[in-house]
């Protein structure tokens, strides 16, 4: 029969991970550092480095409206909206003009 371990066991935030992270040894301590002076586990705010990150680069899409939502606006914002969504519209119509339904170039064929 095995022993039972004997003494303090390593919790998680004892030894952060670093997975996937490309950190340096300075980094390391920086994120310790900051655990220290926030109170709270090493891992903890790594996520909440990572995720604050990834919303500063990829902020939220806008919600699309549902047609009832629309006709609550007034005349002239759904007026500017439309416009807007077709402006956006032509703009990519446009972009693919210059391309061939089978996938080739059409710019310099003719």
């Amino acid at each position: 029969m095995a022993k039972p371990k004997v003494g303090r066991p390593i919790k998680f935030e004892d030894k952060p991970l670093y997975f996937g992270m490309k950190v340096t040894a300075q980094e390391k301590a920086a994120i310790k550092h900051l655990a220290q002076l926030r109170n709270q586990p090493a891992s903890q705010v790594i996520l909440e480095l990572v995720s604050s990150a990834i919303a500063e680069s990829h902020p939220p899409s806008q919600k699309r409206l549902t047609t009832a939502e629309l006709r609550q606006l007034s005349d002239e914002a759904q007026t500017q909206l439309l416009q807007r969504q077709a402006q956006a519209i032509s703009e990519h119509q446009e972009i693919d003009a210059y391309k061939s339904p089978a996938g080739g170039n059409l710019v310099g064929q003719f």
